[in-house]
């Protein structure tokens, strides 16, 4: 049996301090409109001499509410921003649709562009500015197997009451799309014939072994940074919940 309940958001993983669950209908926003304390604004880019027909078909489910590109005119949304985390489901045809963690501020405004370098979109402020991702992962408890957390591909062998930060960088491309593969898994040996990931070294990023993915991750999705804070994971092993929070960095 595994050893942990496979969690997901619709399976009591704990973000920012509540479970994530809505089903609001979609609503582009207008000149009248006023954002009230509880949103913001999500515009979704349109550059026909960039795009590729693929880009009309994205959907994203911010807190619920469904958010598409115009084939003709940049449009924007009014969407819900929530005190803890927000969630983003990116709908994309023939793929899987991924789950996005992202820390919304009521009242800003957040662009969705085209990403022509991998086919793929970036999510970021109107008013971008450059960040520092940073994932901190920390585990209560003795799991009865070795684990690990990564980002991206890049990951480390977490030990119980021991923190271990990542920040992403490890074989990754400026061309990527703005978001962070984050996950936490049972270690499984990999060789360099079927994958690039490897486990490193937190502190030098050095090379310490190689580990390919698992079937059952106790926690995986995309996280969007907007600001330099730090995304902290505990899992507790003992009551097999994985807790999700962002914190500010000093």
């Amino acid at each position: 049996m595994h050893e942990f309940i496979h969690v997901a958001l619709s399976a009591g993983i704990i973000v920012g301090g509540c479970t994530k669950t809505h089903s609001m209908a979609s609503a582009p926003a207008n000149a009248s409109a006023e954002l009230s304390q509880q949103h913001c604004t999500v515009k979704v880019v349109v550059d026909k001499q960039l795009l590729e027909k693929e880009y009309f078909e994205y959907v994203w489910k911010i807190n619920g509410r469904e958010v598409q590109a115009d084939s003709t005119q940049d449009v924007s949304f009014i969407v819900p921003a929530h005190s803890g985390l927000d969630t983003i489901y990116f709908i994309k045809p023939h793929y899987k649709t991924e789950m996005i963690l992202v820390d919304l501020v009521a009242g800003e405004t957040y662009d969705i562009e085209y990403n022509t370098c991998c086919s793929d979109f970036d999510f970021a402020r109107a008013k971008y500015k450059d960040v520092n991702a940073s994932v901190a992962f920390t585990v209560q408890g003795k799991p009865r197997k070795k684990l690990i957390g990564g980002v991206g591909f890049g990951a480390a062998y977490l030990k119980s009451h021991e923190t271990v930060t990542l920040n992403g960088s490890f074989l990754r491309s400026a061309m990527f799309p703005n978001r962070y593969h984050v996950f936490v898994q049972q270690y499984l040996p990999g060789s360099e014939e079927e994958t690039i990931a490897r486990i490193v070294n937190p502190e030098s990023m050095e090379e310490v072994g190689i580990y390919r993915d698992s079937d059952k991750s106790i926690i995986d999705f995309q996280y969007i940074f907007l600001d330099d804070d730090q995304v902290t994971i505990d899992i507790d092993v003992k009551n097999h919940t994985a807790t999700v929070r962002e914190v500010s960095r000093p």
